[in-house]
């Protein structure tokens, strides 16, 4: 008798739907939303089904550790918070719909498996949408449905998610900063004066000039890579091998969605890998991730990602906690929430290192 052995995995990735032999117009009207140029997020909920006769000696099918490292190294760690169309090899000659994403995915766990065993690899969007299955090569699809206008206006309040890398063009920094600041007036003089506001007023007219030299030069520094600050490393002449612990660094950020502020705090640990660092640029990180337009999650990433490079360490913790104002004064304006995210990686996957880490910061 066979029996199927389910295992479940979640990955978040951003794709463009486009093809190249097509118009504008055409595309357009194909992938909808996911022709977007800046690409555009999804999050994924996967089901691996693995069919088969059971060992008699272990009573195992397949060891589920075994499976569930399988899928993590060719499928979350290979897909994950990836641009799908730039940093995934399959997708250079395939378009990355869900047809493609699951095929590949059931492509690169065929070739580890027994070859005894059936594979089924279901794909579903969060909350819950059958995008496509995967079965012995033989794709089945039941398309995305096109949004009401009702479930568009859920899905903005829902934030859908995007990929690590915060969404830029790839002109962005073509005009320089003085060439910004002067357009950004314009066009911000503009809304002023579609909302009604008298440019004349004393109190008003250089407005649109400071928003402008705000947004360019402090509020979304973060933007120009030219801002990041050196991780500059020191010898660890002192032997220090355990954690340390940056608390309460300041976060002064922007929501993407809104264009209003994020306030809170960050912790952030790491252990050394025979070098240091001073401590103001562990700081300086935060600061620089979070002048940009931003969800918490990918901040909370991206600085995470940024130690790793500039320590040269895999083991880092980051703890953020912040109030965000689209919550606070728009919408639900519930002014009693706050919003948590943390990362851990290296020494910090081990539970007691990183109930340290909580402890210490809590």
């Amino acid at each position: 008798m066979k029996i199927t052995v389910y295992r479940k995995a979640h990955f978040n990735a951003a794709h463009r739907l486009h093809e190249p032999s097509l118009t504008d117009q055409d595309n357009e009207a194909i992938f909808g939303k996911c022709n977007n140029p800046y690409y555009h997020g999804h999050n994924y909920e996967l089901i691996v089904g693995v069919t088969g006769e059971v060992d008699p000696k272990t009573g195992y099918l397949i060891d589920m550790k075994v499976l569930a490292d399988l899928i993590k190294s060719e499928v979350e760690e290979y897909m994950d918070h990836k641009n799908l169309n730039v940093q995934v090899a399959e997708f250079k000659t395939l378009n990355p719909t869900a047809e493609h994403i699951a095929y590949v995915i059931w492509n690169r766990l065929r070739v580890k498996l027994n070859t005894s065993f059936d594979l089924k690899v279901t794909l579903y969007e969060t909350p819950g949408t059958l995008l496509s299955t995967a079965e012995n090569k033989i794709i089945m699809t039941k398309h995305d449905q096109k949004y009401s206008t009702e479930e568009l206006a859920e899905l903005f309040d829902n934030h859908m998610g995007s990929a690590i890398d915060t969404p830029l063009r790839s002109d962005a920094f073509d005009l320089s900063d003085e060439e910004k600041i002067t357009q950004i007036a314009s066009k911000f003089e503009d809304i002023m004066t579609i909302l009604g506001l008298d440019l004349n007023d004393d109190s008003l007219r250089g407005t649109p000039l400071r928003v402008a030299k705000m947004y360019v030069s402090e509020a979304f520094a973060g933007l120009n890579p030219k801002n990041k600050p050196e991780m500059k490393l020191f010898d660890n002449k002192y032997q220090y091998r355990d954690m340390l612990i940056e608390k309460n660094i300041t976060v002064h950020s922007h929501c993407e969605h809104h264009f209003v502020p994020i306030i809170g705090t960050c912790h952030i640990a790491y252990v050394p890998n025979g070098q240091v660092v001073g401590l103001s640029k562990l700081n300086r990180i935060v600061r620089h991730y979070a002048k940009r337009p931003q969800v918490q999650e990918r901040l909370t990433r991206q600085i995470a990602e940024a130690l790793m490079e500039g320590l040269g360490t895999p083991s880092v913790a980051v703890y953020l906690e912040a109030d965000h104002m689209c919550v606070k004064t728009r919408g639900i304006e519930d002014a009693g929430s706050s919003t948590i995210t943390m990362a851990f990686h290296g020494a910090f996957e081990d539970e007691l290192q990183r109930q340290y880490f909580l402890n210490a910061v809590q």
